[in-house]
């Protein structure tokens, strides 16, 4: 039974398992929003700050709300 519990606690969904990995701006983001790309997928994300972020540009997802992501 105590297997049974550790093995529910320790699942991750394949969004949990994007944080802290790097994604590339394929939408600029404009008030903080954007898109990004990530092993050939591209996905809803907003900054962390709100920030002004060009294309082509390196982020590193921190976070997930949902299916958007937050990056940094």
């Amino acid at each position: 039974m105590i297997k049974w519990f550790d093995a529910k606690k320790a699942a991750k969904t394949n969004l949990d398992s994007m944080i802290g990995r790097q994604a590339k701006v394929v939408e600029p983001f404009e008030e903080g929003r954007g898109r990004v790309a990530i092993d050939g997928t591209d996905w809803m994300a907003v900054s962390e700050a709100d920030a002004t972020i060009g294309m082509g540009t390196v982020v590193t997802i921190v976070e997930r709300d949902g299916n958007t992501l937050k990056v940094r």
